[in-house]
């Protein structure tokens, strides 16, 4: 499997970028890397030092993830699939295991595993029965799946709610009563929002009325259930307190669920360690120079004199420049060692570290960029860029490394890691015009006015390289457009 990204808004003032990258059929150690290059209009003036390194990783958020588990709902009810978190949660919870005996992080994680592998089979589900209703297929060709899926959550939810007494036993910890709660409810709530979209895809259709009915019931029966249990997360008509309930617990068990597949890192120490061995070479290169100029002055002139004072003084003047040209030097022309950030991939499962991710950031032109580059941006198709101000480029590099036999050993279900890379743009709309202007046209003789959007152009070009273990190039540009107002789109 090729690795892949993907850019998108995400709200009106910020682009994501979602990168995949696979885990290795040998498991071995994947090291793959990829630049974002940002061409930005030169009337934003995104450029040092008006926008510096330490803006734009504050404008940034990264995180690294496991992919959700393909594991179907099917697949999950199956008492004899070791990949199913039902059957490792009766694993742990076995009859005769004793409290001290029970893996409760396990079991927790596990928990939150099968909501997320559930969520992401509902949803794809769903999507395949959208293209076949927007393909306007026959009813009976989009019956057969659906009843199905239909099936397949009945039997999935009796299987879950069957856990119940076992996690009710006296040796059973309540924070795992509280989990199993939690992932039970999460589990209705994201059953009850599928189901709810299936019936807005088939109510149109006049023949989908049997369906349409089947799934009305399901929603009785979700609802019904998270009541019985006394879950907070129901809503009534004419009760706002309620919906304002709803809607923060639904954020807080979905927050839930997903902390499981979220990397945590750590920021390493070698960053500031180079820097203080770049200053301290560039201290001791200076302080030899001064200390050298002094003995050649003394012993041409004498020491004590004025011409040696005088000499004594330029040379402690040309020291201080020396070190700050020597430093600047090293960190422009060493960026493959000192990286503006390193930070180390913890499993939040077992606390091993798994990986590693280099950043760097450099403000560049186009004239300064790799020639594939500039092809996929297309520069040369306009006749003019030679003359017109030529665009701003942001380059930012990242290269990341997988310790996969060690992630493997906890995550056998694993296929992709995935890093989601989010950037505000919030500080580049100031520079913009105004977002409406007034046109003049005419047309049959009469004349009119209309209102059009000044628009500002952010061309995007990705390139996602393997290293290792096979060598693979992927290569995209997009376009985001923006005015004022905030971002309009994306454009492949």
């Amino acid at each position: 499997m090729e690795p892949r990204f993907r850019l998108k808004t995400h709200g009106d003032q910020e682009i994501e970028l979602n990168v995949a990258y696979p885990i290795p059929a040998d498991n071995g150690e994947s090291i793959c890397e990829w630049d974002w290059y940002v061409f930005t209009p030169p009337q934003l003036q995104i450029i040092e030092p008006r926008y510096t390194v330490a803006r734009f990783f504050n404008n940034l958020q990264q995180y690294v993830r496991y992919a959700p588990y393909s594991l179907s709902l099917e697949a999950m009810v199956d008492g004899a699939c070791d990949l199913s978190p039902l059957a490792r949660i009766r694993t742990y919870l076995a009859p005769g295991k004793l409290t001290k005996d029970i893996d409760t992080k396990s079991v927790i994680y596990e928990l939150r595993v099968m909501v997320n592998a559930c969520h992401e089979h509902l949803g794809r589900s769903r999507d395949l029965i959208k293209t076949q209703v927007d393909a306007d297929h026959a009813i009976t060709a989009i019956a057969q799946p659906l009843e199905k899926l239909l099936d397949d959550i009945t039997r999935f939810r009796i299987a879950v709610r069957e856990l119940h007494p076992l996690f009710f036993e006296p040796r059973v910890a309540p924070l795992l009563r509280e989990g199993f709660a939690w992932a039970d409810e999460t589990i209705s709530l994201k059953t009850e929002k599928e189901l709810f979209r299936l019936h807005a895809i088939l109510a149109p259709r006049e023949d989908a009325s049997a369906l349409c009915g089947r799934l009305l019931s399901m929603l009785e029966e979700e609802r019904a259930h998270r009541m019985s249990h006394q879950y907070p997360s129901i809503v009534l008509p004419g009760r706002p307190d309620l919906a304002e309930q709803f809607i923060y617990r639904e954020s807080m068990l979905k927050k839930w669920a997903q902390t499981a597949m979220y990397m945590t890192t750590e920021e390493t120490r070698i960053i500031p360690r180079i820097v203080h061995a770049v200053a301290g070479f560039a201290a001791a290169a200076a302080m030899a120079f001064a200390v050298g100029a002094t003995i050649l002055t003394q012993q041409v002139y004498g020491q004590f004199t004025l011409p040696w004072a005088i000499l004594v003084v330029i040379a402690y003047i040309f020291k201080d420049r020396l070190k700050e040209m020597i430093r600047q030097w090293m960190i422009a022309y060493v960026p493959k060692l000192v990286a503006d950030d390193i930070r180390h991939l913890v499993d939040p499962l077992s606390g091993a570290r798994v990986g590693s991710i280099k950043s760097r950031v450099r403000f560049t032109t186009p004239e300064e960029l790799p020639e594939d580059i500039v092809r996929k941006r297309k520069l040369s198709h306009n006749p003019f860029h030679s003359i017109l101000p030529q665009e701003d480029v942001i380059h930012f590099h990242k290269k990341l490394t997988l310790d996969c036999p060690r992630l493997m050993q906890c995550h056998k279900r694993l296929e992709n890691v995935e890093e989601i890379v989010r950037l505000h743009l919030g500080s580049w709309f100031t520079k913009m015009d105004k977002p409406h202007n007034r046109i003049s046209f005419i047309q049959d003789g009469s004349a009119g006015v209309i209102t059009g959007t000044r628009v500002y152009h952010i061309n995007v070009v990705l390139k996602l390289e393997r290293l290792h273990p096979e060598p693979a190039c992927v290569l995209e540009a997009y376009r985001v457009v923006l005015c004022r107002d905030g971002i309009l789109r994306v454009e492949p």
